[in-house]
């Protein structure tokens, strides 16, 4: 009777630790599958946006990637807003807290901002945003009956400097806003590939890191083209560039590099 009480008392035992070992293996198996699709759309922190703090934020940004989507607060993905690169969009608040993508080793930060697209609200990740922002070489210029304006911008999840001022050495991209009035034309615009431009971003950018910085010093209006010269210094030696603005054969604006000149000290 003993030995019966004792085998029944051990199946039932083994019985409760192969649901415990089930229970466990399906919530494991559960965080797998879902760190494997945050980790598939970039994002990797498992905690839920509406559990961060935000900051309300008002400006204006533009999304530059090959792969951006839209996230609701609970993580979800609303859309895949790809075909919206180039957009400028709505700004309303960004989180306090810094993110981490885990599989990415330098300059991995991120952090959520909340965007409005038309009429649709959402997060989206801020290394996929470039924030438009008062800058000493912004630019605003009347040229005859044309204005253009020249506006900076700056990247929105990955910091350039830590919270003691030193350098993360993360130079993200920094397009620069053009407008002309004429055409009603308010967006990036790229740089022409030639001789002069292996050292220039695929968007056209004004300098403004660790590694170089630019100050234009004319902007002038020549043969419809838009002529800007700018100075530029490094921390060994200065350069300078000239750079046309125009539309191409596509009615698009683009900046061709047509001269660069680089003097070491």
């Amino acid at each position: 009777m003993k030995y019966l009480a004792l085998n029944a008392l051990i199946i039932i035992s083994f019985s409760c630790k192969n649901n415990v070992d089930t229970a466990e293996k399906n919530t494991q198996t559960k965080d797998t599958i879902d760190n494997v699709l945050i980790s598939t759309n970039s994002q990797t922190s498992i905690e839920k946006i509406k559990n961060e703090q935000f900051s309300n934020y008002q400006a204006k940004a533009i999304l530059i990637g090959q792969k951006i989507e839209l996230f609701d607060e609970n993580n979800n993905i609303i859309k895949d807003i790809s075909n919206l690169n180039e957009k400028i969009v709505s700004v309303l608040a960004i989180s306090d807290k810094i993110n981490f993508h885990k599989n990415v080793s330098d300059c991995n930060e991120y952090k959520w901002v909340k965007i409005k697209i038309d009429n649709e609200i959402g997060f989206v990740d801020g290394t996929y945003l470039y924030e438009l922002f008062e800058h000493k070489q912004n630019q605003k210029k009347q040229i005859g009956t044309d204005e253009i304006e020249i506006i900076l911008t700056k990247n929105m999840g990955q910091r350039e400097f830590d919270e003691t001022g030193d350098p993360l050495y993360c130079f993200s991209d920094k397009p620069i806003v053009f407008k002309d009035k004429a055409s009603k034309y308010e967006g990036v615009i790229k740089t022409l590939k030639n001789n002069f431009s292996e050292n220039n971003k695929y968007y056209f950018e004004i300098a403004d890191d660790d590694g170089a910085g630019d100050e234009i010093k004319t902007i002038e209006k020549i043969n419809g083209q838009y002529i800007l010269t700018i100075e530029r210094s490094y921390q060994e030696g200065v350069g300078s560039l000239k750079v046309s603005i125009y539309k191409d054969n596509s009615g698009k604006f683009v900046a061709e590099i047509t001269e660069f000149k680089r003097n070491y000290e």
